[in-house]
């Protein structure tokens, strides 16, 4: 009788063990022809200083934010079913520029994302994107090549956790990630950061869970590719944080993912112009912070 209760405890633990374990699914296959509503909010803030000579030849500053609405087509995907080109109808929205109104789109306007080399192809109703609207496009809206890094290439786990568990993120996808953003030379022992399962919820009246992600690269000798050949950046920081609830459900493709991103570049380097060489200096200051959700469309 005793071996027996025991037996029976035993296998209500496991089960209960079992039943505390969850699979961690950051990203969910779709299909070209899926639609969505979302709702978003995105910030981009970019500083740029060049100096020749130690003297400044050139400031600029970007501070945009808008909060936006709307239906979301996937138009097409890559093997994995992740989107590698994307178009959203515009319900509403509002923008600032410096703190003033701005009109960067407006209702009605369908905005594009295709995943291209070397950059992506944004447009807003058929026509290229002009610079600050390619900005907002970018930071509300992600796109994926065949077989490049992913969110969850770089924070996932195949291992079933337990709510509390924390795992270590992938420094070499992080790098890998950032090389085919156009900045090179980083090593992976530079990177720090990790994933944690914090609770269990809900989202959309589904249960969800809310993952927490964050990542710190720092670098030195770094390229970057908009920047001239001659100049390295002797200092590269770039730090990242992420919030994500994703539904217990792996088939379901809802979801709210909040996130700020932090880079800093100090580069330096020399040009030659008209045989005299010119000691270049740039200084990068960039964040861009969102908060997006996502519904699916039956």
């Amino acid at each position: 009788m005793f071996k027996h209760a025991l037996l029976v405890l035993c296998l209500f633990v496991s089960t209960l063990a079992a039943a505390d374990l969850h699979e961690i699914r950051l990203l969910r296959p779709v299909k070209a022809g899926d639609r969505f509503e979302i709702s978003a909010k995105v910030a981009y803030e970019d500083k740029m200083k060049t100096t020749f000579d130690g003297k400044e030849v050139e400031s600029d500053e970007t501070i945009v934010a808008c909060r936006m609405t709307g239906s979301l087509t996937v138009v097409a995907v890559t093997t994995k079913g992740l989107p590698s080109a994307l178009k959203l109808k515009v319900k509403t929205v509002e923008c600032v520029n410096a703190g003033q109104p701005a009109e960067f789109f407006k209702e009605g306007d369908e905005l594009s994302l295709r995943r291209d080399e070397p950059e992506n192809e944004t447009q807003v109703n058929g026509e290229a994107a002009e610079d600050v609207q390619a900005q907002i496009i970018e930071s509300l809206l992600s796109v994926q090549a065949e077989d490049e890094v992913s969110d969850e290439d770089i924070f996932g786990t195949k291992d079933r956790v337990a709510l509390g568990a924390a795992w270590p993120v992938n420094a070499k996808a992080a790098v890998a990630s950032l090389e085919r953003s156009g900045v090179t030379g980083l090593d992976p022992k530079g990177v720090s950061g990790s994933a944690k399962l914090v609770t269990l919820g809900e989202f959309e009246k589904q249960p969800a869970l809310s993952v927490h992600m964050e990542a710190k690269i720092d670098g030195k000798g770094v390229k970057l590719s908009n920047l001239p050949e001659n100049v390295t950046g002797k200092k590269f920081h770039s730090e990242y944080t992420v919030e994500m609830e994703v539904p217990v459900d792996p088939a379901s493709t809802a979801g709210r993912t909040k996130g700020l991103a932090k880079m800093e570049v100090e580069a330096e380097g020399t040009e030659e112009f008209d045989g005299k060489k010119i000691a270049i200096a740039v200084r990068i200051d960039r964040r861009v912070a969102s908060d997006i959700s996502a519904t699916p469309v039956k």
